[in-house]
């Protein structure tokens, strides 16, 4: 309520364009950290994290 609706406009723009890139990932693999999750196209998955043992 009350916003700039031209804001609001480019954050859902914003919004909806994450989404799609969600759903369908332009890159076909990458594990920069152990502990984060990561996109495996050849199983065409999210990966969970590799727990660190010390």
């Amino acid at each position: 309520m009350g916003g700039d609706a031209a804001t609001f406009r480019k954050i859902h723009q914003a919004y909806e364009e994450l989404a799609h890139w969600a759903e369908n990932p332009i890159f076909t693999h990458l594990r920069g950290f152990l502990d984060k999750w990561f996109y495996d196209a050849s199983t065409n998955r999210w990966t969970q994290p590799i727990t660190i043992r010390r």
